[in-house]
């Protein structure tokens, strides 16, 4: 495994997905997780459809099952197929970042700060896909209510069915693993790109201390900073970029699952008894993955935009013509944020949370008609 820096305030948010993807023994293990699941999803697909039909997944006490599944196997699709060119291009791009304590300690303190709360999201994220694993696993009278793939394999092979039953059981707790790693990738890798934004800004703030008097000296340190901050600047975009071109369909593909299973934890909630405990378990751990794409991404495109609240404070008219040159060359290309996004439709920011609304009410008043219309028939 790659060695992890240790001025990185953020090492479990990128321990955790490299374990999944890069340690052996896991990845053999999630291998065999994927494949069962999908010899199950196959097998239960076809026994539901032959006996009462696929679009009673909707309405019947498998459905959140059926749609918890998909986004389990959208997350360790993306996780997969995308992880791995997430770890090649943080390698890239990791060895040429500024360091977090390259100007000073006070502004390492301050990325401390933020990087405290990103470590209390990520254990509330861990403790709430664990209890929502634990919520999901069968308990008393739950094998027949909600558990098909538990009552396909009792039903075919009797006390057979046993060895077969314990990795459906472990594949509670390994999607719930797969799920959050999915999550910490992008957050870690958005939240130190935030940081590089955030010490370019502080060392584009440091040109604004004016000189005693307007040497060559000066002249020459402000061209200097200037090409410097344009450099990277230009560099920081083309990761963003990079970035955005990774997450561009993973995004498409999570989000989609998580708006039709948020529907189907809603009809759960709504018709069946003792779905309390399992539903707002479900919900909490939707609602903190969600909060962490949607307010990293919206830190790393407020921290971006700031560089040109930043470049119109500095004492420009007190540099020479080839540094106002420099200046403007900078100013135009800093006027518009970095953010993540598929297709223009989603966007990583505050915006995800009313784009989410919107589209899940949509779709539950939707099918709530559709309902309303077969039972007056």
């Amino acid at each position: 495994m790659e060695q992890l820096p240790k001025n990185d305030p953020l090492l479990v948010l990128r321990a955790l997905p490299e374990i999944l993807m890069q340690h052996k023994i896991i990845k053999y293990v999630v291998l065999f997780i994927i494949c069962y699941m999908t010899v199950t999803m196959i097998l239960c697909s076809y026994v539901l459809a032959t006996v009462r039909g696929l679009w009673d997944l909707f309405w019947s006490q498998y459905s959140l099952l059926a749609f918890g599944s998909s986004i389990g196997f959208s997350c360790y699709f993306v996780a997969f197929w995308k992880g791995s060119e997430f770890i090649k291009l943080r390698r890239r791009v990791f060895a040429n970042y500024w360091p977090l304590t390259s100007l000073g300690e006070e502004s390492f303190q301050k990325i401390k700060k933020l990087s405290i709360f990103a470590n209390v999201f990520m254990v509330a994220t861990i403790l709430a896909s664990l209890a929502t694993s634990t919520a999901g696993l069968p308990w008393v009278g739950d094998e027949y209510d909600i558990m098909f793939p538990v009552r396909v394999y009792t039903d075919y092979f009797g006390e057979r069915a046993v060895p077969l039953l314990v990795p459906f059981y472990l594949a509670m707790y390994c999607t719930g693993f797969v799920m959050i790693s999915t999550g910490f990738i992008f957050v870690h890798f958005a939240l130190h790109l935030k940081f590089q934004f955030f010490l370019l800004n502080k060392r584009l703030d440091g040109l604004r201390t004016e000189p005693l008097v307007n040497d060559f000296l000066y002249q020459n340190h402000v061209k200097e900073e200037l090409t410097c901050c344009i450099e990277y600047h230009q560099k920081l975009l083309k990761v963003a970029k990079e970035m955005n071109d990774i997450v561009y369909y993973p995004i498409f593909i999570v989000v989609s699952c998580g708006i039709m299973f948020s529907v189907c934890l809603v009809f759960y909630m709504k018709n069946f008894k003792n779905s309390f405990v399992r539903g707002t378990t479900m919900a909490m751990t939707g609602t903190l993955t969600t909060f962490g794409f949607g307010f990293t991404g919206q830190l790393m495109e407020n921290e971006s935009g700031r560089l040109f609240d930043t470049s119109v404070m500095l004492p420009w008219h007190l540099w020479c013509l080839s540094n106002r040159k420099l200046y403007h060359i900078f100013l135009t290309k800093c006027q518009y944020h970095v953010s993540f996004s598929s297709s223009g439709i989603i966007n990583l920011n505050h915006t995800l949370f009313i784009s989410l609304y919107t589209k899940i009410t949509s779709i539950l008043s939707f099918l709530l008609n559709v309902s309303k219309k077969n039972h007056t028939k």
